[in-house]
């Protein structure tokens, strides 16, 4: 009989470093939940029609929370908050993020998002 393991709803909090002006500082904390290929389903079916739309879209759908501000003001992380800054998230998703050693490959804050929500392994926390 195969054991059932139900996955958490939500990551701890994540610390992205990256290589940017957009933020200061630079750095971005979010927490994320689960997403699968079948997401796409639902992005495509709303109108994306390209894969980087498809993989952004998935990216920002995947952050549930983020410790952003704007003058000093907290920004709420939600669906009309991420319709209302989903230019400005585009572009901060495609930023390089920090590099951890040398001969590091260049990695982007949208697919680091996109491995780590996408892997069930994150979310069976003391399974």
């Amino acid at each position: 009989m195969a054991d059932v393991r139900i996955p958490q709803p939500t990551t701890d909090w994540l610390e992205f470093r990256l290589q940017t002006r957009l933020l200061d500082p630079p750095v971005l904390r979010v927490k994320l939940r689960p997403v699968s290929p079948m997401d796409s389903v639902d992005l495509y079916a709303d109108g994306a029609r390209k894969l980087s739309d498809l993989a952004l879209g998935q990216a920002i759908n995947a952050i549930v929370a983020w410790d952003l501000s704007r003058d000093g003001v907290e920004i709420v992380c939600s669906d009309a908050t991420k319709s209302e800054l989903d230019f400005y998230l585009r572009i901060l998703l495609a930023q390089p993020l920090e590099a951890v050693g040398a001969e590091d490959e260049p990695k982007y804050l949208g697919l680091e998002i996109l491995r780590i929500a996408g892997d069930t392994e994150t979310f069976l926390k003391n399974s």
